[in-house]
């Protein structure tokens, strides 16, 4: 992790410059450099290698979940009696 953050500070500073200074030097994260971000972490993790040599990014394409599949989950607590001493 320590060398991903490293090594995406580098990627920042030399390939996209204006979105590190905009984060540096306002301390606010518009939608402007939220999207400019974004995109750089996209770009930057199809090109990071693991300690391994594996890319991380395997752009592998995978089939959309049909309408069917798609729902919510509920999720429902249990209330038990509280016991007597």
């Amino acid at each position: 992790m320590r060398r991903f953050e490293a090594e995406f500070l580098d990627y920042l500073q030399s390939g996209h410059k204006g979105v590190f200074d905009a984060i540096r030097e306002t301390r606010d994260l518009s939608d402007d450099t939220v999207t400019s971000l974004k995109d750089a972490i996209t770009e930057f993790k199809k090109g990071f290698t693991t300690s391994d040599g594996e890319l991380l990014i395997h752009d592998e394409p995978v089939a959309a979940l049909g309408a069917d599949e798609v729902g919510q989950e509920k999720i429902r607590k249990v209330v038990r009696p509280a016991e007597k001493k």
